[in-house]
């Protein structure tokens, strides 16, 4: 698909996620590249953030980095919660995540999904192993399903977090993380200095710098929880 794309001559290339980053690369060296992933560098993608070599940059939005965090937070939320699912699209290591799920004294299990299927096979395996919450991973796969996914968890009324804040603007419990429309923001405004001849070294590789934490009320209620004050005193969106 990619070298297909290539040979229509395009000014520039936008590629979601670092296979599709790194399918783009192969299919030219000359055309500049932009890349929306996690990490841009341990991904293979680009050598440097400041000045990016070759013809790619990008934005990292390091989603894995706050999976330890939306953990944490699903638990400051969820107390009684002992039983967290972690839905991923892949089976990469999770070591962060168990370490903190042992210092928060919780059980983490992984369900790995990525197609409409096995989204509800795992969820339909979550109810029947007890699991009293979802950390939902990042992933272009599982976001691109997210509204069949929110539907499936609050028909076994089990709470999530989300990456991105539509997450919980669309059903979700609770979200962390950059709002969806601003990262792809930043990767239009380097697709425009590109198209007006800027060099791709010259294209830093960019990164949100505003995480929001939204908290869906009427999630809580549908699903008969209560989110603890401290945490709604801190919340950036509060959906009642």
């Amino acid at each position: 698909m990619a070298i297909e794309l290539v040979r229509t001559r395009p000014d520039v290339v936008f590629a979601l996620a670092p296979a599709a980053g790194h399918a783009a690369q192969r299919a030219t060296r000359n055309i500049p590249i932009v890349v929306l992933a996690d990490d841009l560098v341990t991904s293979g993608l680009v050598g440097s953030m400041p000045r990016p070599d070759g013809n790619l940059t990008g934005v990292s939005i390091f989603a894995f980095h706050l999976d330890v965090k939306r953990l944490e937070l699903l638990h400051e939320a969820l107390p009684s919660a002992q039983r967290i699912g972690i839905l991923a699209e892949s089976d990469r290591s999770f070591d962060a995540l168990e370490r903190a799920a042992r210092l928060l004294g919780v059980e983490i299990m992984l369900f790995k999904a990525g197609a409409n299927k096995e989204v509800t096979d795992a969820i339909d395996a979550m109810k029947a192993k007890s699991i009293d919450a979802v950390n939902v991973l990042a992933s272009a796969k599982l976001w691109s399903i997210h509204s069949l996914i929110i539907e499936q968890l609050a028909l076994h009324r089990i709470p999530s977090i989300w990456q991105w804040p539509q997450g919980a603007e669309d059903g979700g419990l609770i979200a962390y993380g950059p709002r969806l429309d601003g990262v792809l923001r930043l990767c239009g405004r380097q697709i425009v200095r590109l198209l007006r001849g800027t060099k791709v070294a010259d294209v830093p590789v960019e990164q949100p710098t505003e995480l929001i934490l939204g908290i869906n009320l009427r999630a809580a209620k549908a699903l008969g929880v209560g989110i603890p004050p401290t945490l709604l005193s801190r919340a950036d969106q509060v959906l009642d």
